[in-house]
């Protein structure tokens, strides 16, 4: 249902965090501190000779080490990527003339224009053939989308000062 006052109205995904994302990024969080802890055998080799240092890396530093940061990266990544998971479903974003509103089945989210500090892109995955924008709002939950190209050059079209 269109309003009297709409500019404009776009097809969109509203983005839903899942609960996967905090074990997303507990896991991300122990990978990387494995990886700092365990890496830190890696130092001294830097300031040896490089015949020495050689020697350091391949015959003292045990293989168990390579094979303990190569696990602690692989388990760092996974979490960034189970941070990041979202689920999407369809809406749409109507521009009106004081706010947005988002339109999903479930619910509508209205955004005064005074409320968001600004529009920003986010890049998603590399075979997603499709835009995130995330709707920073002031003091409020930030708001995250999905669109096809071209949504976010009209949002900074429509909203210069919110880029």
């Amino acid at each position: 249902m269109q309003d009297k006052n709409t500019i404009e109205i776009l097809s969109i995904e509203n983005a839903n965090k899942l609960k996967i994302n905090k074990i997303g990024i507990e896991m991300a969080s122990l990978g990387f501190f494995f990886i700092l802890i365990f890496g830190i055998v890696l130092i001294p080799g830097k300031y040896l000779p490089i015949e020495v240092a050689t020697v350091y890396y391949f015959e003292i530093i045990s293989k168990n080490i390579y094979i303990i940061l190569s696990v602690s990266f692989l388990i760092g990544l996974t979490g960034l990527i189970l941070k990041e998971s979202r689920s999407y479903e369809p809406a749409e974003l109507e521009i009106l003339y004081d706010r947005l509103k988002i339109t999903t089945k479930e619910k509508i989210i209205e955004i005064k224009y005074s409320e968001i500090e600004k529009f920003k892109g986010k890049l998603p995955f590399p075979f997603i053939k499709k835009e995130n924008i995330i709707i920073k709002r002031i003091e409020k939950k930030n708001i995250e989308i999905r669109t096809e190209e071209g949504v976010f050059e009209a949002l900074t079209n429509i909203f210069p000062d919110k880029i």
